[in-house]
């Protein structure tokens, strides 16, 4: 029987979805050998910690690359510098999750043409319910997704994924095409596609406590209003604001206060006596945790930062603040 080792390889850039695209690797049938390669595009040290803490085999690696494109710089950059050990190779987006019991139903499959590539099928897609298509095995664009190739990881028969939304097209017709035979059609549904869509466009919520469901849903309404005024200001004006502020607010021009990063104790002691706040650590950081203006303008520092690292954030955002409720969790 041939020896299958799996490499699972999930592109991210720390999308909430993540933690539940983890969650249906959980109860799958893993061996000896498989790997879950979660790979950050650029640093997310979310991404790393969410899987340690679902504690399945694999690590997390960081592209340092080109970035964007749908998470192909990075399968790309996997795939080029041969960080994936196992004997075959498949991947997961971030927001969609596995069938239970796919990665076994995936071996048993391979176990019969180890050294041909897989195209298995998935659900909710939305060109198409199910995909590929019924009576349909082509490789054509809409008619399969990232998760549904698995393919041998041999080198010399790798494709490349295309710098375009279905550039998982153009892997899989590279790297089908170095083999002779093609690739084996499975009819096994082994992903569903964005299910948390799938279940609000079916009424059913995510969240089942009607109290929790809204103040989730106002929150993201009204963090959607204010990120989506705050996005209008100028990057200069947004540091003036920020920095300025902060200075004024804290009653000290010490650059280190601004920083995005959580403070430490000894952050709220300076910034106590710089307010003649006195007394212990604890009593200083009571008093100015509660202060509104501190914590306002530290929130401005810290997306600020945020906006800068992922360039997916302000369009997001601004889609959010136009139709918030298009996007409500249930």
């Amino acid at each position: 029987m041939a020896e299958i080792r799996l490499s699972l390889v999930i592109a991210t850039v720390a999308r909430p979805t993540l933690a539940r695209t983890l969650r249906s690797l959980r109860g799958q049938t893993w061996e000896p050998g498989d790997e879950v390669l979660v790979v950050g595009d650029g640093p997310h040290p979310v991404a790393a910690e969410l899987l340690a803490q679902m504690g399945l085999p694999g690590k997390y690696l960081e592209n340092p690359g080109e970035r964007g494109m749908w998470g192909h710089h990075a399968r790309n950059w996997v795939l080029d510098t041969r960080r994936a050990s196992g004997t075959h190779v498949m991947a997961l987006d971030d927001d969609d999750e596995y069938t239970p019991g796919a990665i076994a139903r995936v071996r048993a499959r391979l176990r019969m043409n180890p050294d041909r590539p897989h195209i298995f099928r998935m659900s909710g897609h939305p060109t198409a319910p199910l995909i590929w298509k019924p009576e349909q095995p082509v490789l054509t664009s809409g008619n399969l997704g990232t998760p549904c190739l698995v393919f041998p990881n041999d080198p010399e028969r790798l494709g490349r994924y295309g710098m375009r939304y279905t550039g998982d097209c153009d892997f899989a017709a590279t790297t089908c095409a170095q083999y002779a035979d093609g690739p084996v059609w499975c009819e096994d549904v082994i992903c569903r596609v964005r299910p948390t869509r799938a279940r609000r466009n079916r009424r059913e919520p995510v969240i089942d406590n009607p109290v929790l469901l809204k103040f989730t849903n106002e929150t993201m309404r009204i963090t959607a209003d204010l990120l989506a005024g705050l996005l209008t200001l100028p990057t200069a004006a947004l540091d003036a604001v920020a920095g300025q502020g902060l200075a004024a607010a804290l009653g000290t021009t010490d650059a280190a206060l601004t920083r995005a990063e959580p403070w430490e104790a000894s952050d709220y002691a300076t910034v106590g006596a710089a307010q003649g706040i006195t007394g212990s650590d604890t009593e200083a950081r009571a008093q100015l945790t509660n202060h509104d203006v501190i914590a306002l303008l530290r929130v401005l520092v810290v997306v600020k930062g945020m906006i800068a690292a992922n360039d997916q954030l302000g369009p997001l955002v601004r889609k959010i603040a136009v139709n918030p409720r298009a996007h409500l969790v249930g």
